[in-house]
């Protein structure tokens, strides 16, 4: 989002995840059921160390996830890459950021 003044403020990465599982109840239809998920690839892929070990999370995750927007901006590739959601999130884990 951009201010009044033009600043640039980023809201939300999209990365949010419940505390409660039992919370979450999954909808079997729904008018954006065609939309990506948070557990889609798509956010998978921005997601840091810390939030695929489960570990406990602070702002370090929000900047690591605007590294890899802005590395994806930068680039037109993603940092991190696999061909599943295991080989991806050992690429995150294991890996550096790959030249496209």
């Amino acid at each position: 989002m951009v201010t009044d003044d033009g600043r640039v403020k980023v809201l939300d990465l999209g990365l949010a995840r419940a505390v409660d599982p039992d919370l979450v109840r999954p909808r079997t239809t729904s008018p954006t059921s065609g939309l990506r998920r948070p557990g889609s690839s798509s956010a998978r892929c921005r997601m840091s160390p810390e939030q695929i070990e489960a570990k406990p999370l602070d702002h370090r995750t929000d900047l690591f996830s605007l590294g890899v927007m802005l590395y994806e901006l930068a680039t037109g590739e993603r940092p991190f890459r696999g061909d599943s959601s295991p080989a991806l999130m050992s690429s995150i884990l294991e890996g550096s950021p790959q030249a496209g």
